[in-house]
């Protein structure tokens, strides 16, 4: 007996049927459209909901794994962009402002870190959020709500939906102040490393950075009295 065969056309378009069915359960399809993941854009969210603290250092090691996340963070701002290339990105310039952002556990002080801003966020102009962040000053920290709407090219595109101005922040004093003490420290200079640590902590800089300067100053009081012992 023989049987009917189906048209050659109709065989290759079940077998293209086949293969997408098969690539799209795969995570090799999944990885090698892992560079521009996008979320549908989301309204205004409404602040006072208990989410997770993340930091942005966090989701900048690992962008992916936060994609579509809501969390709360603490950001520094560093600079506002003025603009930005609307192809990589749904945030365009004319619906969204943008700001550089420190994590709030980078060190100002270290060279490194300052070069280094963790994170692009993103605010769309008009609302509440925006009226908060518009005018921000450099080392301004925000207690935000956020989420991670994209992933581009392994950068994380993170919208804002609440802003909240935080109270102690870094100056370009306390940054400089910071910086020469860890100078003074590395001489041995352990008396005017304290100076300059105290001059520091006089602005009030963000609990971190109050922390990692209160560790220097016990560092270099303990340093001194070593040093008066051997004398």
């Amino acid at each position: 007996m023989s049987f009917l065969r189906p048209p050659r056309s109709v065989q290759a378009f079940v077998h293209l049927v086949a293969l997408i069915l098969l690539l799209t359960s795969t995570d090799g399809f999944r990885r090698a459209h892992s560079q521009t993941l996008a979320l549908p854009g989301s309204g205004q969210e409404e602040s006072g909901e208990d989410l997770s603290y993340v930091s942005l250092a966090s989701i900048a090691a690992q962008p992916l794994s936060h994609l579509g996340t809501r969390f709360e963070t603490v950001i520094q701002v560093h600079s506002r962009p003025e603009a930005w290339n609307p192809l990589l990105t749904r945030f365009g310039a004319g619906d969204y402002l943008g700001l550089r952002s420190w994590a709030d556990e980078q060190l100002l002080w270290d060279q490194e870190q300052y070069d280094d801003p963790a994170g692009l966020v993103f605010v769309r102009r008009g609302t509440p959020a925006a009226e908060t962040l518009a005018g921000a000053e450099r080392y301004a920290r925000f207690r935000v709500q956020a989420r991670v709407a994209q992933v581009f090219a392994g950068r994380a595109w993170i919208e804002v939906h609440s802003a909240q101005r935080l109270p102690d922040a870094m100056t370009d004093g306390a940054v400089l102040h910071a910086t020469r003490a860890l100078q003074l420290l590395a001489s041995g200079e352990w008396a005017l490393a304290l100076e300059d640590i105290a001059r520091a902590m006089d602005s009030w800089p963000p609990p971190v950075a109050r922390e990692e300067l209160s560790r220097l100053r016990l560092l270099a009081r303990e340093q001194m009295v070593r040093t008066a012992a051997r004398k």
